[in-house]
């Protein structure tokens, strides 16, 4: 699940990973004070329980688009919970 994680936080943010290890995906962050479509996004990893992991995501994209980091996260929830991940949850 953690690799379409990796994919779909690259897909979601329309940016390639800049970090990416056993607990923390990261993207390149776009330039600009209002960059969207393209945002930063970012993935916890977190240990749940035995083997069970949660995935904090969280997506930016600069100044007055809470919309779009919003729905950014709606469509990561997508992708992972269609590979049978857990859910994301929003980090503010």
């Amino acid at each position: 699940m953690w690799i379409e994680a990796a994919e779909a936080v690259s897909a979601v943010s329309g940016m390639a990973l800049r970090l990416a290890s056993d607990q923390v995906l990261e993207t390149f962050a776009p330039l600009g004070p209002t960059y969207y479509p393209r945002m930063h996004g970012r993935v916890l990893k977190t240990p749940v329980g035995p083997e069970m992991y949660e995935f904090n995501a969280s997506f930016r994209c600069g100044a007055y688009c809470r919309a779009h980091e919003i729905a950014a996260l709606g469509r990561f929830n997508e992708r992972v919970n269609a590979a049978g991940a857990p859910y994301a949850t929003a980090r503010d």
